[in-house]
């Protein structure tokens, strides 16, 4: 490892106190990858917490953005959130005069109108915002032989 080491706690029979946990940090890598042992151990001492509502939690910027697709007709819509992508969706650029194309990603609800390709802009309307949303991120097992 080589980065900080990093415990991951865990509280194994749910009376509030976490009891076993994993090392781990960050790997020797130029990637954000975290690298955790496989092995759980027991805790020298039982630690106690409390679980706080996530809307309490930090919040992050959550963009929306849009890429043309070459010649293709198509507009990608992507949103990303503290600068990583966690969703997308493409669609066709509607013809001029026909009805918009809706566009739903991560709550928002947007009416796609059409495309400007002398200006490289998008005409929406935003039907609605994104609201409160709270992620879990997901944990991926990998295990590294030497």
């Amino acid at each position: 490892m080589g980065g900080p080491l990093i415990n991951c706690m865990h509280d194994s029979d749910a009376d509030g106190q976490f009891d076993t946990g994993w090392g781990g940090g960050n790997a020797a890598t130029e990637n954000d990858m975290l690298a955790f042992s496989v092995t759980k151990k027991t805790l020298s001492a039982p630690t106690s917490y409390e679980t706080v509502d996530p809307a309490l939690g930090p919040r992050m910027p959550v963009e929306i953005k849009w890429a043309k697709s070459g010649n293709a007709g198509t507009i990608t819509f992507r949103v990303e959130v503290g600068g990583r992508r966690i969703a997308s969706t493409t669609k066709a650029v509607p013809a001029k005069g026909a009805e918009p194309v809706e566009v739903k990603l991560f709550g928002a609800v947007i009416l796609l109108e059409g495309y400007d390709a002398a200006s490289e802009s998008i005409r929406v309307q935003v039907q609605e915002g994104i609201g409160h949303n709270y992620m879990r991120i997901p944990a991926v097992l990998t295990i590294t032989y030497y």
